[in-house]
């Protein structure tokens, strides 16, 4: 999988290998909870940050053009 990180001044690509997403966010909760780490508050931005993300990939393809977070993370 590549992702394209483009800003003002630069563009760079990464390669990311395939992987469950489902499997590896129930995966790190676990271990949290094993190691009596309860970030909870935490846990829930980080997937509300992921699903902002996602949501601009989805709105950046389907649309073909660059979508900001800001245009989906607001206040």
């Amino acid at each position: 999988t590549e992702i394209i990180l483009e800003t003002k001044s630069e563009k760079k690509t990464l390669t990311a290998p395939p992987a469950d997403q489902f499997v590896l966010t129930i995966g790190d909760f676990c271990t949290q909870i094993m190691q009596s780490r309860f970030p909870s508050q935490i846990f829930e931005e980080r997937l509300l940050r992921q699903h902002a993300l996602m949501d601009a990939a989805l709105r950046s393809h389907s649309e073909q053009r660059p979508v900001l977070l800001s245009e989906i993370l607001k206040p």
